[in-house]
């Protein structure tokens, strides 16, 4: 029977009301090939079997679940990449609800997994020094009100600027004797961002210390010295340039 012939609605065999075809889910076995329940009563069957039975139908739901996990999660991760602020709008609302929640059952987990997160933390923090030691600086100058911030990808590329040398003596610099030093030391207002970043070997940055950068390269007698960050400031180096050549003289 070809579709142009095909009656428009059909009466279901459950609530006995005349439907458009559209309301019947498809079944090869059925009339024009549709279920002969219309879709309302097979939710309801389906409800009322649930609730009569729940046990039965969520180990039945466990079951599929863990037999299309992969296809499952496929599809979890490829909505929620393309519906980013709805996950992150629902997943605020869900915390500020349950923060409290939240709070103890962290509290917890910390509390019966001791062991595990501390290896856990020792493995990280081995595999991750320069983030460990980046992490350090910069709560030492939230701690002091320092302005600025920096990363450990940021202190890795400023070490190969300076070609893995020290910028003062320019000795090679090993994970041993290398230590990053501000510029404009902490204690004087300087500010913990890479703009105010060196590298130093040991010896140099325990001869620096907290001493105005100018004071200390005039007693190292190298007062013609600056970093590496003036070439990318032009203004800045033409200020400390000046400053520089009026010790020189």
């Amino acid at each position: 029977m070809g579709d142009s012939i095909l009656p428009q609605s059909k009466i279901c065999t459950k609530c006995g009301l005349d439907k458009p075809l559209s309301e019947y889910h498809k079944h090869t076995l059925g009339k024009y090939g549709l279920n002969p329940r219309c879709k309302s009563c097979k939710s309801d069957e389906a409800l009322a079997a649930r609730l009569a039975d729940p046990e039965k139908y969520k180990k039945w739901s466990l079951d599929w679940y863990y037999a299309n996990k992969e296809h499952v999660a496929t599809r979890v991760s490829s909505w929620q990449r393309e519906n980013k602020e709805i996950v992150n709008a629902k997943s605020k609302r869900w915390r500020d609800k349950n923060r409290a929640k939240i709070v103890e059952y962290n509290r917890g987990y910390k509390a019966n997994h001791k062991e595990e997160l501390a290896a856990s933390t020792k493995k990280w923090r081995q595999e991750n020094p320069e983030t460990v030691r980046s992490n350090k600086r910069n709560r030492k100058a939230r701690i002091k009100n320092a302005p600025g911030r920096h990363t450990a990808m940021q202190t890795l590329e400023l070490m190969e600027k300076q070609q893995y040398r020290c910028a003062n003596c320019e000795i090679e610099l090993t994970r041993a004797n290398r230590h990053l030093d501000h510029w404009h030391p902490l204690a004087l207002g300087g500010s913990n961002g890479i703009e105010n970043l060196q590298w130093l070997c040991q010896t140099c940055n325990q001869s620096k210390n907290d001493l105005d950068p100018i004071e200390w390269l005039r007693r190292i007698g190298k007062a013609c010295h600056w970093p590496l960050k003036f070439k990318q400031e032009p203004l800045v180096a033409h200020v400390a340039r000046l400053e520089v050549e009026a010790l020189c003289e």
